[in-house]
């Protein structure tokens, strides 16, 4: 039970951690174009 719970929460902070990687990953490759562009 404990290690399944462990499992879990670290699936979740991982998930969550991924997410945020990506999007902020994202975000700032998008600048330098957006700036390339104007």
């Amino acid at each position: 039970m404990m290690t399944l719970r462990a499992l879990v929460v670290k699936g979740t902070l991982a998930f969550v951690g991924f997410k945020a990687g990506t999007e902020l990953y994202l975000s700032v490759n998008n600048q330098p174009i957006h700036h390339k562009l104007k």
